[in-house]
This record gives structure tokens, C-alpha cells and sequence, in this order.
């Protein structure tokens, strides 16, 4: 993939280059996306403009669609906003999605229910009718910092790029035009894009792919091209998306505190919420939330909502993060457990070890 090679992709340690194979499926992904019933999206973040995520997926847009330009579509969390956006995006079919320069936090169950369908449906634009679309365009976001949340995060691949220098933009390229490189040599760079996912196909040493849930097709053919052509696995990325995700973040922390308060060595032991704020760790971790009542004192009626919200959820916690080699982490995969209880009853809650089935 020479067409890469002056991104300055970041390599986390372990020297696993995950976001130079983002790059790359997002290249395959562009040639094949119409024939793909789902496919993942893909977020290009940066800690700084310039780095060149805008201009990747304009050369990547080029060498696919032959597109001189895109234009990009401001970027909006609100769900009557997305309904509307993406009503729009069904009745065009474009076969890409560009959100550049995403602000806030790229999530939404509007924008989930469209990456995991092949159909999308909504109500017309202040018509009395019903709206259905495919759902087959290229998703990508840009943005500094970009976040991922939620349910969102296993919908979306992310490639990460740091130049490391002072105004990434005044950059020098051994290529300084590789726009235009694409543009002159477009129908052999699709050729060889296309011969490479061939290729593949008729491989008899394809790699063992895991499960990747909702975008099978896609895993069976873009995923499988990148790992056979000697790359790393673009699903790596997801890790470093979980790691920037807010709600995964506050999940991890009440588990280990709930955890490490109650039900470490009193495993069968459930609490009230009410019980739970008397301890003041809980309590502040919940007022940094904001679930606060008028008076600013913890709610224990908000809390008891957002606790039932997240049950079940399991989260790989790392009990030991601030450990050294060669002390191993100690991982417990935890989620809450609710206490049966009577009709009208109180809730109780507990925080508990997965065993692993066997």
C-alpha cells in the first residue's frame, strides 16, 4: 500500500500498525461498498488539524469514485436531526457519507439503526408517507480527538494519525501530489484494488477471521484481504475505541467501585441504591455525573434508573491498572446483577463475576 506510506499512522505499543490497516480496508471498503449489504463505518481522528485525515479520504474517494470533491455534512447527535438526515441520505443514495470535522461525541440510535441495516425507513419529510432507502454508502467521519460512544462503537472502525510536529501542515511529501497521482492513474489503481480482493478469494491460505457481528460479508471479504496481504486486523482499532468511549469509561469505573466496595469478598451481598450513596465515593462519582436533585444532593431515583440501564453489560475490568511488570494484570469480567424482588418491591443491585460458560 504505497499510497499510504507518508500518512503518519500511529503505532500503539506492541507495534501493531491497526490504523494503517483502517486506512487500507477503508480503500477496499470504497471499491466494493454498493455490493455489501453492511459494512463497517470508519472515523479518521487526529490530535491536531492538518495531520491529513481530510485528505485521505478525498484520495480514497478519488481513486474509488473518481470524485474531484465531497462535500461534507455537518454532524448532529439530536435524534429528530439524524432522522431527518438520514431520510434525506435514503431518498439520494450517496454512495458516500462524509461528516467532516465532527464536534462532540459520533453516536446516535438513529445513526446505529442505519449502519446495521440494509434498508432504512422514515417518515417523508413533512409528507404523510413513509420513506425506504438502501443503506449501501461509504460512512466516514473526521475529526480532532474524534469520540466514539456507546452502542456505536462496534459499528465503527477508527485510524489514528499524529504527525507529531508543530503545524502539521507545512509538512514536505516525497509525493506532494498524490491527488493527482490517483486522478492520472485511477483505472490501474482500481485494477490492482479489485485484483487484490480477487486475489484473495481464490486464496487457498486465507486467514482464520473471528466473528464480526452485522458486517459478516464484509469481514469474509474486505477484512480477510487486509489480513492475507500481510497487514495487521483492522478490528484491533476497536480497542482504542472502547478505551475513548465516555459511557464505557463510567460503566468501567462504578463497576470496580461497586466492586471493591461491596461485593469483592461479600459476593452474594445486593444493595438499595439508598444504601449504596452512603458510600461516599459512589455518592461522588454520581454527583460528577450530574444525577442531582434540585437541591444538589445525589438522587437516588436517577441513579436507580441509570444503574438499570446498564445491567448485564459485561466489561473486562483491569483490577490492578496501576501495577508493574512483571505483576500481571488481574482481569475480571463484572457486570450488575438485580435482586429478584416482590412487585413494588425496592431494588437491590449487585455487582458480579462472569464465569466463563463452559
Amino acid at each position: 500500500m504505497g499510497l499510504l506510506a507518508e500518512f503518519p499512522f500511529i503505532k500503539p505499543e506492541g507495534g501493531k500498525q491497526y490504523s494503517k490497516a483502517v486506512a487500507a480496508a477503508f480503500i477496499l471498503t470504497a471499491l466494493v461498498r454498493r455490493i455489501l449489504p453492511t459494512a463497517p463505518g470508519f472515523v479518521f481522528s487526529a490530535p491536531q488539524a492538518g495531520t491529513g485525515k481530510s485528505y485521505l479520504v478525498e484520495c480514497g474517494c478519488m481513486l474509488a469514485f473518481g470524485y474531484e470533491s465531497i462535500d461534507p455534512i455537518p454532524f448532529s447527535d439530536d435524534v429528530d436531526e439524524q432522522r431527518k438526515t438520514f431520510a434525506s441520505f435514503a431518498i439520494e443514495g450517496p454512495e458516500i457519507i462524509f461528516f467532516d470535522n465532527a464536534e462532540g461525541i459520533i453516536g446516535g440510535e438513529v445513526l446505529c439503526m442505519w449502519m446495521t441495516s440494509t434498508t432504512f425507513k422514515a417518515r417523508g419529510l413533512g409528507k404523510n408517507e413513509t420513506i425506504y432507502g438502501p443503506t449501501n454508502s461509504l460512512m466516514v467521519f473526521t475529526g480532532n480527538h474524534a469520540t466514539i460512544k456507546a452502542d456505536a462503537t462496534r459499528r465503527f472502525l477508527l485510524c489514528e494519525m499524529d504527525a507529531e510536529v508543530d503545524c502539521p501542515e507545512l509538512r514536505e511529501f516525497k509525493n506532494p501530489d498524490l491527488f493527482g497521482y490517483i486522478r492520472d492513474n485511477r483505472p490501474s489503481l482500481v485494477a490492482a484494488g479489485l485484483t487484490w480482493l480477487l486475489g484473495y478469494l481464490v486464496a487457498e491460505d486465507k486467514p482464520q477471521l473471528s466473528p464480526f457481528g452485522s458486517f459478516e460479508q464484509w469481514s469474509n471479504l474486505v477484512r480477510g484481504a487486509v489480513l492475507w496481504a500481510g497487514l495487521d486486523d483492522p478490528l484491533g482499532s476497536r480497542e482504542a475505541i472502547q478505551a475513548k468511549d465516555p459511557a464505557r469509561e463510567e460503566l468501567t469505573e462504578i463497576l470496580r467501585l461497586w466492586w471493591k466496595t461491596f461485593n469483592e469478598f461479600r459476593p452474594n451481598e445486593f444493595k438499595k441504591v439508598s444504601e449504596a450513596l452512603e458510600e461516599p465515593a459512589i455518592a461522588d462519582f454520581f454527583r460528577n455525573l450530574g444525577l442531582t436533585d434540585k437541591k444538589g444532593d445525589v438522587s437516588s431515583k436517577s441513579v436507580g434508573r441509570w444503574i438499570s440501564d446498564r445491567m448485564g453489560k459485561v466489561i473486562n475490568i483491569v483490577m490492578n491498572p496501576d501495577d508493574e511488570p512483571p505483576i500481571p494484570p488481574r482481569i475480571e469480567p463484572l457486570r450488575i446483577e438485580l435482586k429478584n424482588v416482590k412487585t413494588g418491591g425496592v431494588k437491590q443491585y449487585r455487582v458480579t463475576a462472569v464465569k466463563p460458560q463452559s
